[in-house]
């Protein structure tokens, strides 16, 4: 796991899954330094991009809290 080349984001690491070989970027957000009300539109943000099936916008694949850190895993 390392910093992905190109992102903005300086908590976003380039991964591999072990399952296929498949890499991705994920997103890590510490979610113990936001308010309750952050949080939640952290999470709501999640579940929007979930929903997305759109050309333009980064693929979503996964998210999960560890730790007190929301990981998204996005495309490559």
């Amino acid at each position: 796991m390392h910093r992905a080349p190109g992102t903005c984001c300086p908590h976003a690491v380039q991964v591999v899954r072990l399952l296929d070989n498949g890499v991705y970027v994920m997103k890590q957000i510490h979610m113990d330094d936001m308010g309750v009300a952050e949080q939640q539109a952290a999470v709501k943000e999640v579940h929007i991009m979930a929903a997305l099936d759109c050309t333009y916008v980064v693929r979503y694949y996964d998210s999960f809290i560890e730790d007190g850190i929301l990981c998204i895993v996005m495309e490559y």
